[in-house]
């Protein structure tokens, strides 16, 4: 199955950064493709915004609301937005330091770190 993104370009509500944020959030009202529909148009919208809201399914707060899966697939999306990445850093690195986190997100966390962080020396603990 190939996930589509949701065309953000006819359908203004789907540019909405803070709209696509509480989708992803809200595993209540929506299901998980449609998260990941949200999610995937996140990476298309490719700004430090987008980049800070795909983010919060990384918080612990959040933990409740985010399976491993998606977060799994929140830190592959992350590694992917190479040029936008830097605001991820801080949710990354806590979110990898967190013992209580699933070891395949911290596993893809640390993945995305190694691919995008330009000082190793903040992740060499972790090898």
């Amino acid at each position: 199955m190939l996930f589509r993104s949701y065309n953000f370009k006819r359908e203004p509500k789907y540019a909405e950064v803070k709209f696509l944020e509480s989708m992803i959030l809200d595993n209540e009202k929506y299901d998980l493709f449609e998260r990941y529909r949200a999610l995937f148009t996140l990476r298309e919208i490719n700004t430090e915004e987008a980049v800070v809201a795909i983010c919060q399914c990384l918080k612990p707060e959040n933990s409740r609301n985010c399976s491993e899966l998606l977060k799994h697939e929140v830190a592959f999306v992350l590694g992917q937005m190479e040029d936008v990445f830097k605001p991820a850093v801080p949710y990354l690195l806590e979110c990898v330091e967190n013992p209580e986190e699933a070891p395949i997100v911290r596993h893809e966390v640390l993945i995305c770190l190694g691919m995008n962080l330009d000082d190793k020396s903040r992740i060499e603990h972790f090898l």
